[in-house]
């Protein structure tokens, strides 16, 4: 990619995780509200998919609580939109009570 320090490792989004072995970008994670469909919508270039695609794990308790911690007032909400802040995901290890659907 010619980038100093040899390019990104990972890209976070609203549809998911991608890395880029090789310089290529890949989608190695997606939000479990988010369809494969969408991202190619999203996207205006062929992206490549990692074979064993699964979804972004949750955040624990304690990632959570160290977020928390560092923005008391809640600046980091400033950086979603309105659409982004009302999602909510449901894992199988989670339920509408869990800290990170708050």
């Amino acid at each position: 990619m010619g980038l100093p320090g040899g390019g990104p490792a990972a890209l976070v989004t609203e549809l998911g995780v991608f890395d880029f072995p090789g310089g290529r970008m890949r989608l190695r994670e997606l939000f479990p509200d988010v369809e494969l469909d969408e991202v190619h919508a999203a996207t205006g270039f062929e992206v490549d998919v990692a074979g064993d695609l699964r979804g972004v794990t949750p955040p624990s308790d304690a990632e959570i609580a160290v977020v928390r911690s560092v923005d008391r007032l809640g600046v980091r909400r400033t950086e979603f939109g309105e659409r982004e802040l009302q999602r909510r995901f449901r894992w199988s290890a989670h339920n509408a009570g869990c800290p990170c659907c708050t």
